[in-house]
């Protein structure tokens, strides 16, 4: 009998620790991050002239997120049709631009 109320109270004392040790409530998360990713490489290169190729690779410096690129990727001249632009796997820091128009006039890269 002894050794079931030290059992019990030792689970008491237990569950009262433990109670208090996570706090409900949202993680603050850190500051908001307002720098934008830096390009450290594209294939072909920055600024190249008359390149035939029907991808353009763009690495950065962190991850990035594929969300409202109408609105921040400008691609200048217009192509009809538009490039298929996509990450490189699933959280990545490079994007892939995969044009589907022909490339008859004079275009350069410049990013």
């Amino acid at each position: 009998m002894l050794k079931k109320v030290a059992n019990l109270g030792f689970l008491v004392v237990v569950s009262l620790i433990f109670s208090q040790c996570a706090n409900r409530g949202t993680a603050s998360g850190g500051p908001k991050d307002e720098t934008p990713p830096v390009i450290i490489k594209s294939i072909p290169e920055n600024f190249s002239l008359n390149f035939d190729s029907k991808e353009i690779l763009i690495y950065f410096d962190e991850y990035i997120k594929m969300k409202d690129l109408q609105k921040h990727l400008i691609i200048s001249p217009f192509m009809d049709p538009e490039p298929e632009i996509t990450p490189v796997g699933t959280a990545s820091k490079v994007i892939k631009i995969k044009i589907k128009d022909t490339l008859t006039t004079q275009y350069h890269l410049c990013l």
